[in-house]
């Protein structure tokens, strides 16, 4: 006798993206086994679908960190530069605040990176 369980799940990532997930699993077996063996298949598809769903969402957010991450880091690259060519104090305290702020919000997306990978 073969048992044969499936799981499949769409989830909107916002955007009109969407995931969409799929998996079946078939094993042969007897009798005796099928009510064990139909529980265990339905929950090992639904683990591999929602693992490759997570897996999708978080190269999605790789992506996107990876994105903030390069933009802030040419802002504090040109606030760098900036703040050398800056002549008076209060132009170089006003760079040396962009520069903080550039150097928190990339110690900030580097370490919501982290988590992810």
């Amino acid at each position: 006798m073969k048992i044969s369980r499936s799981f499949s799940r769409k989830v909107n990532l916002g955007n009109y993206e969407t995931c969409d997930s799929f998996c079946a699993l078939e094993q042969e077996i007897d009798e005796t086994e099928l009510e064990a063996t139909s529980a265990k298949l339905a929950n090992l598809c639904e683990q591999e679908v929602n693992k490759s769903i997570q897996k999708f969402k978080n190269a999605k957010q790789v992506n996107e960190l990876t994105g903030k991450i390069a933009s802030w880091e040419i802002d504090l690259e040109t606030n760098q530069k900036k703040l050398k060519l800056a002549k008076t104090e209060e132009q170089k305290k006003y760079y040396q605040k962009k520069i903080s702020d550039c150097e928190f919000q990339l110690s900030f997306l580097n370490s919501q990176l982290a988590q992810i990978s």
